[in-house]
């Protein structure tokens, strides 16, 4: 038996369309639903923790983060103070450990480059793993910087300040380069798991964990995705809010709507591409696929 995990970062419940829609209206998920049809649905879990690596520190040890007992220390190398934000303790073992001790060949593939930042140690235990560099803040690039006319050009007055600006530099400056859906990170992070797939077929059995970032914000996607949701020509940001937003924001909300629903069609889209290639390799009569978020 081969074991599969998919998680999505950020995936709301109401935007996966066997359970319902957002506020905002459906979302398009027909490779979702159409692996929901086919698998057990858990339709009451809850989180143990969060927000990312929280998250993952309890699936992958299936351990409790919560209390979050010296939970605010602060490593070098990490801007998160998020309680529950660190590595995985050396005493709890991670589920990659003992199955690749199980005799699984395992891997990791992932663009959560929370996961590998200094101190961190999410890739413990697997017989492989790739990193995709440059999602949100990831510093994979150090140049060339933007102007403030650039700045202006991505990024709203309203929504500047001293943080967004710097969220903003080094996000456009990650995508230099990006010409095709193929380059953006949900299909990037599913193409490379694909590729895993492929170079280890003759492994008796597999654990292969694949991390998509995506849909977290800050909700770029080609531009065919959002209109899907939402027609208008209009000027690519990048721009994301927690919270109220301020009334001289609220005119962006729609798009910002339509970005999340494009992306999460995106990572659908991609997840099915991932499925079919499981079909291929002859793999899905022995394999189970846990997708979740």
């Amino acid at each position: 038996m081969n074991i599969i995990l998919v998680i999505f970062d950020s995936l709301r419940r109401d935007c996966v369309g066997v359970y319902g829609s957002p506020p905002w209206g459906r979302i398009y998920t027909p490779s979702f639903d159409a692996f929901a049809k086919e698998s057990v649905i858990f339709t009451k879990a809850f989180p143990e923790s969060l927000p990312t690596l929280p998250a993952r520190r309890a699936i992958y040890t299936g351990q409790r983060v919560y209390p979050f007992h010296n939970a605010d220390f602060r490593l070098k190398g990490d801007f998160v103070g998020a309680p529950g934000w660190g590595p995985i303790p050396e005493d709890q073992p991670t589920l990659a450990e003992m199955l690749t001790a199980a005799g699984f060949r395992s891997g990791l593939i992932s663009d959560v480059y929370h996961m590998f930042k200094p101190s961190k140690n999410f890739f413990r235990g697997f017989s492989q793993w790739t990193f995709l560099r440059g999602q949100e803040t990831d510093p994979a690039r150090s140049g060339p910087r933007l102007t403030q006319k650039e700045i202006d050009y991505w990024l709203p007055k309203e929504f500047q300040n001293k943080w967004t600006i710097e969220f903003v530099q080094q996000c456009i400056m990650n995508m230099h380069g990006r010409t095709r859906e193929e380059d953006y990170f949900a299909p990037r992070v599913l193409n490379e798991s694909m590729k895993w797939l492929d170079q280890n077929q003759d492994a008796d059995k597999i654990f292969l964990t694949v991390e998509s970032f995506d849909p977290h914000e800050p909700w770029l996607v080609p531009q065919h995705y959002r209109k899907m949701y939402r027609k208008e020509e209009e000027q690519e940001h990048v721009i994301s809010r927690y919270g109220e937003m301020k009334e001289a924001e609220k005119k962006y909300l729609p798009r910002l709507q339509a970005n999340v629903s494009g992306e999460v069609t995106m990572c659908d889209r991609w997840f099915g591409y991932f499925m079919e290639k499981l079909k291929k390799l002859n793999m899905l009569d022995n394999t189970m696929v846990i997708l979740t978020s």
